[in-house]
């Protein structure tokens, strides 16, 4: 089927939106919370179309009631984006006009307050995951996930899986290293894990 943006999308889909398909689509591709997110969005898209076929034309329109009705811009887009995920999977990707999320800047930790939350930890574990964390900038769920024959102690650096699946190398100071040391040497386990 040929597409022109805003004629129907006709073949593409049936009237109404297939969304138990959709949801079991997203959770083979991503995590549960982002599918019910996604799902939701969709639900409203759809009592939004009340039996009307989708196009990218009346997506929009969903989208600019959504913006007028004052809804914060992270809602548009998340809002906007399962509406964009919806109709790629159906093989026909659109773009949609939609204020883009604010994305508040981080907040740091200085140095004084990194000494005081090592200071507070209480197990070597604690100190191996602060330190590390903050030294390495991995996510908590990627330096969880680390073995001991990920660990290249020599060159000080840690092999660890990404967000996605994507794999890299990250540095590792004589300090992580360290607290990393005392928390294999104090624990039970010897797996590898």
């Amino acid at each position: 089927t040929c597409y022109n943006e805003g004629m129907m999308v006709a073949e593409a889909t049936t009237k109404y939106i297939n969304l138990d398909e959709f949801y079991a689509y997203l959770l083979q591709r991503t995590r549960e919370n982002t599918a019910i997110t996604y799902l939701s969005a969709m639900q409203e898209y759809n009592a939004f179309l009340d039996g009307r076929a989708p196009t990218r034309d009346n997506a929009q329109d969903f989208i600019d009631l959504v913006q007028k009705s004052g809804r914060s811009p992270n809602t548009i887009a998340v809002k906007a984006n399962a509406i964009r995920r919806w109709f790629k999977w159906k093989g026909i990707p659109i773009t949609l006009d939609a204020v883009p999320p604010h994305i508040a800047a981080p907040e740091y930790v200085n140095k004084d307050e990194l000494k005081m939350l090592v200071a507070a930890c209480r197990t070597p574990l604690e100190r191996a995951l602060v330190i590390g964390l903050f030294d390495t900038g991995c996510r908590i769920s990627e330096l969880l996930n680390i073995k001991t024959s990920d660990i290249n102690w020599q060159e000080g650096l840690i092999h660890v899986t990404r967000k996605g699946g994507r794999e890299n190398w990250v540095n590792a100071s004589e300090q992580a290293l360290k607290a990393l040391e005392e928390w294999l040497n104090a624990r039970k386990s010897t797996s590898d894990v």
